[in-house]
């Protein structure tokens, strides 16, 4: 192994299987979790299928990855004293990088205003043809309207849970687990490309999200960075689709 490598000393998965049953177990607890609730007790609570499965995909493997790396030694009294001292500074840098995504918006506007443009088909079928399969902001909105606190859970379920989840397992576990065994292009490509499947019909405007949030925890390794990252991202883009 390169003795230069900046993640050679970090602690994560020793085997691609490893990540792979992490990821498949999650995911079944996730989807079971769902379903007992969605035949239990959801005709108390009237939730849609998307606002239970988004809690528990954020919570679930939020807490399956921190199990994960505590029984592999990580210190999370020691990480979480350095997130609270850092979490002022944390921010200010993830600020630095949401101006990035929002030049990849603009770069992703561009490329469909120059499709139109040279295509010659209708804005409104070719608007039509990228929001296809985004029922589910249909359902959120109407979440939102419901009642305020399913505004409120669906809130922190997608915007502060969901990256929780996301950032410790595609990154800290997933993305380490690469950069450890490759090169830092490999690495980012193959960590980004698996994030984006994850997102189904999304995955071409998830990628190069995923090229980002890789970036900077290559550059920065501060995994608070890139929850507040992602968590800024989830909010501009909840607030843009449910307006």
């Amino acid at each position: 192994m390169d003795k230069t490598n900046p993640f050679a000393g970090l602690i994560a998965c020793d085997s691609y299987k490893h990540l792979l049953a992490i990821f498949l177990f999650g995911t079944f607890c996730a989807v079971a979790a769902s379903v007992t609730v969605n035949l239990t007790v959801n005709s108390l609570l009237g939730l849609s299928t998307l606002e239970i499965a988004s809690f528990f995909n954020g919570s679930i493997f939020a807490l399956l990855c921190a199990q994960v790396l505590k029984e592999r030694g990580v210190d999370f009294a020691a990480a979480w004293r350095d997130w609270s001292a850092g979490a002022a500074r944390d921010l200010r840098t993830a600020l630095k990088y949401f101006g990035g995504y929002l030049l990849i918006i603009a770069a992703i506007v561009a490329s469909v205003l120059l499709f139109i443009y040279l295509s010659g088909k209708p804005p409104e079928a070719v608007l039509a043809s990228i929001s296809a399969g985004d029922g589910k902001y249909e359902i959120a909105k109407a979440a939102v309207l419901a009642s305020p606190w399913r505004a409120v859970f669906l809130f922190l379920s997608v915007c502060a849970l969901g990256p929780l989840g996301e950032e410790l397992f595609f990154r800290r576990l997933m993305y380490v687990s690469f950069r450890k065994k490759m090169a830092f292009l490999p690495a980012l490509l193959v960590s980004s490309a698996l994030f984006a499947a994850t997102h189904l019909s999304a995955a071409l405007l998830v990628f190069p999200v995923g090229l980002l949030l890789g970036y900077t925890y290559e550059k920065e390794r501060r995994l608070p960075v890139n929850i507040f990252l992602h968590s800024m991202i989830n909010i501009a883009v909840s607030l843009v689709r449910l307006s």
